[in-house]
């Protein structure tokens, strides 16, 4: 056992090869086992293994969950209260102050206690509130700790059903950390059923117990039966880990990750994969867009003849939820499981690593590179992962410097393909003489066969491979490079439609091989940077940003202020966008395209009522327009499969798409009617293709794409609503307000009305964009157009309750959950462009009311959620609302790779908060009225911008009008600006310290006319950008 005297080392700095540019030293001291594990000559027994009531239990994991060395599970059905015991030696050096004890997710409530004195708690005991899926995150009182002695730690937990115990969660580990230390936690604790006396333990025995129990688990090869206690010590150089550069692009990590949301993703839009940097053992999980269950099918119910005629007058008539009731047994079909699907996993073993010093796993967002890199004996080992666009691979390389030869053994697998195999349903491949092996199969769940796939790697590099079980091993040289492709039978590239998934392997890595790993990577890091250094955010620099990015998420759930982790969040989302949608691929999923499951949660869908939106809120405005094309190409698909659903259903033209849809497109309501009967998705997802237009001025994509999508959503609802018995207006229905319940007058819970708020304000914003798009396509008397001028006049306009709140149905109906996570009455605010502060001064209000409400009950505490009320804050121009939700979205929704977590996992929270933030510097949905009486584009300058935010500077953003943004900030007022009008209409601009600013005829090239000619010249921060038909640059700076 080690001495309780020592002490762990100094700090000091070790520079290494390879990283003194970017980072300079990064060390991981040596981990100290903290306790001894007895030498048995025997195996211990299941009576060795329990004293006086208490017997050992495995952690982080539900009790329920944990299994004995006898095979039972000796707390299966087990509810009530319980005590864990663990004891560890702090060793001396160890901080004493500002620690913070982790516990993972204690199901339902815990009190926690240090040394006897109680840490914290959560929920209540026995009958209090449920704490079941907080974090248990605790500040450790200076006076518990006993630093070079052996402190024991107690956790007292009470579960009232359900998985009970210390659990897994995302945002809170097992571990006592503090003043750059660590201390790990999980691993063999004692547990025991019911009260105990917690002064008088005998805690000798109970650690002679632990010992012994700790090496029979690890004897019958129960590897996380460690004893809690190891310590580690993060060491940073004088000058941090990174240069200012890389702190705002590169993730990066100390140790190698041991979950799936702990892995660093790659992608190239079709492939992607999630590195986890071991050392020993590498394990890479594969994707491939396509790879989906299930295939296109006929899903609409055969409705009678007038019954959505009968449900209406039943909602007219306040019978809601017979109403309700109608169309859910009319109008619903089942919802099916047919899951996006992981492609398999590629590993790759080395040999044996004792220690790993010098250790680093990074993932640079600017290059797109995943890199792992550490030092095993006199061997320096870096390991490179990439997706590439150009050669449509992956690349995995693995170099040694050093005295070791490459060593490894190369594997690819799939759950559930050796059962697959077995059946005669999907064939393992290898070759010794090619270097290659892989695997061919179908996706499937069960009574839904989908695509057929393939999976294939090509070896290249080492002196001598052999085959090894289902695997190859490679021996000699220094270098090894794996290339790694995937494809299905999905139908989508005409040319090769007659491939078959290997067919189309074969022809890519052939391609691939025939260049050099160097020529891959700078194809690669070229084409990569081609869309990465479009926009570029820069915000002030503290000492956190030299920390690696899960100690900087950690301590700033604590407070610490880092500025640039918002800058590093707002590249890794755009980083995101680029590695999961490109032009061709299939659009990013609710989890992009990095999803490990064969049935994933929510099947990794296309849900079209926020989720799918979201993913590309930030596509145009940071300058990655080309990426918002495959939602586009989906939304073109949707278009044509929902003009079948419109008729069968609604008995109406034109199309229609309910509240989700998958890769094969189908646009009939599925579930209940509080998700399913929502039959607004297709229009939302129409303002996606005219908001391309708007950033890009592309009139052959206006009139090809844009226009013939909306006109035949406009069809549907000019068909769809109807005219209210008591107002003479029109009003949509029956359909929900996405997700969302209310309560009746008479007491009974509903989910489905006539007229929601959201669905008028989404038909409003269709119609109103198909009405300026013809406009600029000369087709203003189109008969079309003018049945849906007329229509938008009668549409129901927003209401404002008694209590000054927007009305989000069209009653003031009691919310069931007045936190709900969809705040759907505020489309108009955000993404619509209906609510202004110009236009509509008291429905900006009145949705200002209603967000307060909704946050004051709960709200925002889903990560798409919260960045969405960034964005809502943006929009009403509360700079410090909008940069508090941003710290909460960092704080609570943030996995420790970055990843947004719903819970689970969900992409949507990342690319909406990358939206918010750019929606925090610029603004470009308003339009305003110039001298001549049109309307223009207008943009506006930082305004949101919190005071954490002192100075800053972004290159790239992109405005509605063709408009290019670089500017730089300080104290809240534009110090520097360049303009890039791409020519088109004229453009207002406005935006604090404007009228300071003077163009640089050095540095610009300007147009003919007087940018300062303004309407009426009262906003010295407003400036005019003239029309032109020539592109041309403006530079303002201060005047000399």
């Amino acid at each position: 056992m080690q001495a309780a005297d020592e002490t762990l080392p100094q700090r000091r700095s070790t520079p290494y090869p390879d990283r003194a540019m970017a980072f300079p030293s990064v060390r991981i001291i040596p981990l100290l086992l903290l306790t001894a594990v007895l030498a048995l000559s025997a195996p211990a027994t299941g009576q060795e293994l329990r004293h006086d009531g208490w017997q050992p239990i495995l952690l982080p994991s539900s009790w329920e969950d944990f299994q004995d060395l006898d095979g039972s599970r000796p707390f299966a059905a087990f509810d009530g209260e319980a005590w864990y015991w663990t004891r560890v030696l702090i060793p001396r050096g160890f901080p004493e102050q500002g620690l913070t004890l982790e516990m993972g997710q204690i199901d339902d409530a815990d009190e926690i206690f240090l040394n006897g004195i109680k840490v914290g708690g959560l929920g209540g005991i026995p009958n209090g509130p449920t704490a079941y899926n907080q974090p248990r995150r605790y500040a450790v009182p200076a006076e518990a700790v006993q630093a070079g002695e052996e402190n024991i730690i107690l956790v007292r937990a009470h579960d009232s059903g359900g998985g009970g115990g210390i659990k897994l969660h995302p945002n809170a580990g097992t571990q006592l950390s503090g003043g750059g230390y660590t201390m790990e936690l999980q691993g063999l604790w004692l547990i025991h059923k019911g009260a105990v006396d917690s002064a008088s333990l005998p805690h000798a025995e109970l650690h002679a117990l632990q010992q012994r129990a700790s090496k029979a688990f690890l004897d019958a090869g129960r590897e996380a039966a460690v004893l809690p206690g190891k310590v580690g010590q993060i060491i940073i150089g004088a000058d941090g880990p990174q240069s200012k550069a890389g702190a705002l692009h590169t993730l990066w990590y100390q140790q190698p990750a041991k979950r799936w949301t702990e892995a660093l993703p790659v992608g190239n839009g079709r492939l992607g994969a999630m590195v986890f940097g071991g050392t020993n053992a590498e394990r890479i999980q594969l994707n491939e867009d396509s790879v989906w269950a299930g295939s296109p099918q006929h899903r609409e119910r055969e409705v009678p003849e007038g019954a959505l005629q009968q449900a209406r007058d039943l909602f007219f008539a306040g019978k809601v939820v017979d109403g309700q009731q109608l169309m859910q047994s009319t109008f619903l079909s089942d919802r099916w499981i047919r899951s996006h699907q992981t492609l398999g996993d590629l590993s790759l073993d080395g040999p044996t690593v004792i220690t790993a010093d010098e250790y680093v796993r990074e993932l640079d967002v600017r290059d797109g590179i995943a890199r792992t890199s550490w030092t095993s004996g006199d061997t320096r080992w870096t390991r490179t992962v990439f997706a590439s666009v150009p050669d449509q691979v992956l690349v995995v390389h693995l170099r040694a410097e050093g005295g070791e030869p490459i060593n490894h053994t190369v594997r690819m697998d799939r759950p559930g393909l050796a059962d697959a195999v077995a059946a005669g349903e999907a064939e393992r491949v290898l070759s010794l003489k090619n270097g290659s092996l892989g695997y061919r199969g179908r996706a499937s769940n069960p009574d839904h066969p989908g695509v057929r796939f393939a999976a294939d790697a090509v070896i290249l590099g080492g002196r001598q491979i052999h085959q090894v079980g289902e695997g190859i091993h490679v021996f000699g040289g220094t270098e090894l490079t794996i290339l790694v492709a995937g494809a299905t039978d999905y139908d989508r590239h005409p040319a090769y439609s007659n491939e078959g998934p290997a067919q189309k392997n074969a022809r890519v890595l052939a391609a691939a091989q025939q260049r050099s790993y160097q020529e891959l990577l700078d194809r690669h890091v070229t084409a990569h940077r081609a869309q990465a250094d479009r926009c570029q955010l820069g915000l002030p620099s503290t000492p956190q940003a030299n920390k690696p990015t899960d100690l900087r998420l950690a301590e700033y759930r604590l407070g610490a202020e880092d500025p640039s982790l918002a800058a590093l969040y707002f590249h890794f989302g755009r980083y995101l966008l680029m590695a999961s949608s490109q032009p061709g691929t299939l659009p990013a999923n609710l989890q992009g395209i990095w999803n490990p499951h064969i049935e994933a949660p929510w099947n990794a869908d296309y849900h079209i009522n926020i989720n799918m939106q979201m993913n590309y809120w930030p596509a145009e405005v940071t300058g990655l327009s080309e990426c918002h094309l495959p939602m586009a190409d989906f939304v073109e698909q949707l278009a044509a499969r929902g003009q079948t659903t419109a008729q069968e259903l609604y008995g109406a033209q034109g199309w229609v798409a309910h509240h989700t849809s998958d890769a094969w497109h189908f646009t009939a309501p599925t579930g209940r009617t509080v998700w399913g009967l929502w039959p607004m998705g297709g229009a939302w997802a129409t303002r996606h293709l005219y908001e391309h237009y708007r950033y890009t001025l592309d009139r052959e994509f206006l009139a090809e794409r844009a226009w013939p999508v909306m006109v035949g959503a406009a069809t549907f609802f000019l068909d769809y609503l109807i005219e209210h018995p008591e107002t003479g207006l029109l009003v949509s229905g029956p359909s929900s307000s996405p997700e969302n319940r209310f309560r009746t007058r008479d007491g009974q819970v509903a989910d489905t009305s006539m007229g929601t708020a959201m669905d008028h304000q989404i038909i409003r914003d269709l119609f109103r964009n198909l009405l300026d798009s013809a406009e600029v396509l000369g087709r203003e008397n189109d008969p079309l157009i003018v049945r849906v001028r007329e229509a938008e006049a009668r549409l129901t306009p927003p209401q404002v309750g008694s209590d000054g709140r927007l009305m989000e149905w069209n009653r003031e109906y009691e919310e069931v959950e007045p936190g709900h996570r969809h705040i759907s009455h505020l489309y108009g605010l955000h993404p619509g462009d209906q609510f202004t502060f110009a236009s509509t001064p008291g429905l900006l209000e009145a949705a200002r009311k209603s967000l307060a409400f909704r946050l004051a009950n709960g709200g925002g505490h889903t990560g798409w959620s919260r960045a969405w009320i960034i964005n809502f804050y943006a929009r009403l121009r509360d700079a410090e609302a909008a940069g508090e939700n941003l710290r909460a979205l960092l704080t609570k929704s943030t996995l420790p790779n970055l990843f947004d977590d719903h819970p689970p996992f969900q992409i949507d929270g990342n690319f909406g908060g990358t939206a918010g933030i750019a929606e925090m510097i610029l603004q470009s949905h308003e339009r305003v009225t110039d001298r001549e009486g049109a309307l223009r584009p207008h943009v506006v300058l930082l305004p949101a911008i919190p005071a954490a935010w002192p100075e800053g500077k972004v290159r790239g953003l992109r405005a509605r009008g063709g408009l290019r943004v670089d500017l730089a900030w300080r104290e809240g007022k534009i110090i520097w600006m360049q303009l890039q009008h791409q020519g088109g209409e004229a453009i207002s601009i406005v935006g604090p310290g404007l009228g300071e600013l003077t163009p640089d005829a050095e540095n610009g090239v300007l147009p003919a006319l007087r940018i300062r000619d303004t309407k009426d010249s009262a906003d010295p921060n407003q400036l005019w950008l003239p029309g032109s038909d020539q592109p041309y640059v403006v530079v303002l700076s201060p005047e000399a």
